[in-house]
């Protein structure tokens, strides 16, 4: 509140008044700390002279020390201050402003106290001035130096959108550098407060998807590329709006005024994400591949799904060829996995592979070749590792020592050798036997016991590819 008192002491009666202003929009601190009424001084002073901050409407109260009938609006007089040297005296910067008040409601009960509402329509500098207030014949309210009695009031009202609300859009995909919207408060002061800083709340005043965007000075942008077909909005209660639509709602704070008396307006955004059509998978990185020593006829292929700004990815094309030249031979794989294998290759061999990523969109780019080179020709392994054995006299079975070689083409064949390799028999599935049943009261081995020796080897390949594996079984006769 603050209150200003004038008194007469001319004439018959001595009458003073006060005005005062009061209300939420009052701002009791002026520059010079003391705010208050004052006189109209010499032009010098004025600018160290204190005075009255509003931000918005407020009361206006005139009490009067006895009974003034006739009050009317126009004995309250509301103008732009300018002084004697025709510059008006701004409290903030010393700059002109032309200001229109509204003085309403102008009402009392008993002539004594009035009461009346007093609106700013225009930032800057005003004065409230008596208007030859009626105070009786014969009766004047006293005077310096000819000049009416004033206060002085500087209107400093908020930052303001254009509307609390707006709806902007942007298509998907779009960098965080990309700037959504320029954001457009605008203050009044714009002389006096140069500038408007943007803001958005970390708290729930500043939307439901405040986490998603940023302010770049003026410039509303999303934090992370926003993808139409995986929305990350979330649900909104103010305003009401469901989660995962593509509507993003954030609230942006505008900030104006001198330190300490700064003001804000909020504005409430909703950010439409758009699709985009026309959008198949990115290009993959070069695809990796594995061997296996065991499947010299193959290669493990890995890779990584590409970045995709459209639909989701529905499929993969995979395609080798061997060596560095040459049409690519599609591989037949179907599916969204990463990793295939490559069968039916010619071992030591290199090969080059390709891959690329497919959704409802399109087809995306082919990879850049990943290399690699099969394993060369193995020997083949015995199914088992098993070699002694015992067998019952008068009988003729051994053992199957079968062997495998991994490489599809190639056969495995057996040979027998040792001592007595005579007394042993092996089929081309590897199956051994004696040749001729053996009798434990007539051992018939080479040392003459009824333990009998023999090496199996199995071979595959042919030519230079010939590899070959062995191993050395003992049988004993037992009675």
């Amino acid at each position: 509140m603050l209150t200003w008192l004038a008194t007469s002491t001319a004439n018959a009666v001595d009458i003073s008044y006060s005005f005062t202003l009061s209300g939420a929009n009052y701002d009791s601190v002026g520059d010079s700390g003391t705010p208050g009424f004052v006189s109209h001084v010499p032009a010098n002073a004025m600018s160290a002279l204190p005075h009255a901050r509003i931000t918005g409407t407020v009361t206006l109260t005139l009490t009067f020390s006895a009974a003034v009938p006739g009050l009317e609006r126009g004995h309250i007089l509301i103008d732009s201050w300018v002084d004697a040297s025709g510059v008006q005296p701004d409290p903030e910067n010393n700059v002109e402003a032309n200001v229109n008040a509204i003085v309403s409601n102008l009402a009392s009960t008993d002539n004594l106290v009035w009461t009346a509402t007093l609106t700013p329509s225009g930032a800057g500098t005003f004065r409230i001035i008596d208007n030859n207030i009626p105070v009786g014949t014969g009766n004047r309210l006293r005077s310096l130096a000819g000049n009416n009695w004033f206060l002085r009031v500087f209107y400093d009202p908020p930052p303001v959108f254009s509307a609390a609300t707006a709806e902007v859009s942007v298509a998907e995909n779009a960098p965080t550098t990309r700037d959504i919207t320029t954001l457009a408060a605008t203050d009044a002061n714009v002389d006096v407060h140069t500038t408007i800083s943007y803001s958005i709340a970390s708290s729930a005043e500043g939307g439901a998807d405040r986490a998603k965007f940023t302010i770049a000075t003026d410039k509303l942008r999303f934090n992370s590329i926003p993808n139409y077909e995986n929305p990350t909005d979330a649900a909104s209660t103010t305003p009401a709006n469901a989660a995962g639509n593509n509507e993003y709602i954030v609230v942006v704070t505008a900030t104006s005024g001198p330190s300490g008396k700064t003001q804000t307006a909020t504005q409430t955004l909703t950010v439409t994400v758009t699709d985009v059509s026309n959008e198949p998978p990115g290009k993959p990185a070069d695809p990796t591949t594995t061997t296996d020593n065991t499947q010299p006829r193959q290669l493990v292929v890995n890779w990584a799904a590409p970045t995709n700004p459209g639909p989701p990815i529905t499929d993969y094309d995979v395609q080798y060829r061997e060596g560095t030249s040459g049409s690519f031979t599609d591989a037949g794989y179907d599916g969204t996995g990463t990793t295939t294998t490559l069968s039916g290759l010619t071992s030591g061999t290199a090969y080059q592979v390709q891959v690329r990523a497919v959704n409802l969109d399109g087809n995306g780019a082919w990879s850049d070749s990943g290399s690699g080179t099969t394993p060369t020709n193995v020997a083949p392994t015995f199914d088992s590792t098993d070699t002694a054995f015992s067998v019952a006299e008068n009988s003729t079975a051994v053992t199957t020592a079968s062997a495998r070689d991994n490489d599809l083409d190639d056969t495995v064949s057996y040979a027998k050798s040792g001592a007595d390799s005579e007394k042993f028999s092996i089929n081309s599935s590897g199956v051994v036997t004696f040749a001729s049943a053996p009798n434990f009261e007539d051992p018939a081995s080479a040392a003459g016991t009824n333990v009998y020796t023999v090496t199996v080897t199995a071979t595959s390949g042919a030519g230079a590819r010939q590899l070959s594996v062995s191993k050395t079984l003992t049988v004993t006769v037992t009675d």
